[in-house]
């Protein structure tokens, strides 16, 4: 009886049972996320977003608050400079007062559903379940283009996600406070720009009839 041979079988058995295993608990993981999402209806965050650029090896650091409803998703920095990133259903606005400039765009790319942002990532990735302790879990994405992208998730929530760029660029964001299914004032998603603003509207004239002059 060839024993080394044995061997070989019954490791590549157990690293197909761990592997099929892990493929399971992943589905799981997956759709209870999915199904924590679909009960998100608005929701308000602080964040801590630290980008790295390899080449010039060059940190800095953002904060603010995130603001969504189903509608809308407003990213609020305070630091180190204002600045507000509107997306709407149908368009994406960009506003920088230290400038007093804003741009607003037609929204073609970024998705405001949470559960289909998450869906194509998911879909399109390879996936590996790095950690899983009580209720926090640690997922790596593989994508298309070689992105490395780590999420790290309490009780199905969102809490840290680490971006990597095949050239060692990174975005890694952290996210604190958040408070879920509550009520957001009626104005937070209004951008009231001042009269001296330099507003460049490239959108379609559908949805600026729609929209309306937002001064």
């Amino acid at each position: 009886m060839d024993f080394p041979k044995i061997k070989i079988i019954i490791v590549l058995v157990l690293l197909n049972i761990s592997v099929f295993s892990q493929a399971i608990e992943l589905v799981d993981i997956y759709d209870q996320i999915l199904i924590t999402y679909s009960t998100i209806k608005t929701c308000s965050m602080d964040f801590l977003q630290e980008n790295y650029w390899k080449e010039i090896d060059t940190f800095q650091q953002s904060k603010g608050k995130i603001y969504y409803d189903k509608d809308h998703f407003l990213i609020d920095y305070s630091e180190p400079a204002e600045q507000k990133l509107l997306v709407e259903n149908d368009t994406y606005t960009i506003y920088e007062p230290s400038i007093k400039q804003a741009m607003i765009t037609d929204n073609k790319k970024v998705e405001l559903n949470p559960e289909k942002f998450i869906s194509h990532y998911w879909d399109i990735s390879e996936k590996e379940l790095i950690e899983e302790e009580d209720d926090f879990i640690k997922i790596k994405l593989i994508t298309p283009r070689n992105e490395s992208i780590f999420l790290s998730l309490s009780n199905f929530y969102l809490i840290d996600v680490l971006i990597i760029a095949p050239t060692e660029d990174s975005v890694h964001y952290s996210f604190d406070n958040q408070k879920y299914n509550i009520d957001l004032a009626d104005n937070i998603f209004e951008i009231n720009f001042p009269d001296d603003t330099n507003i460049i509207d490239s959108s379609t004239p559908k949805n600026k009839n729609e929209k309306g002059d937002k001064k």
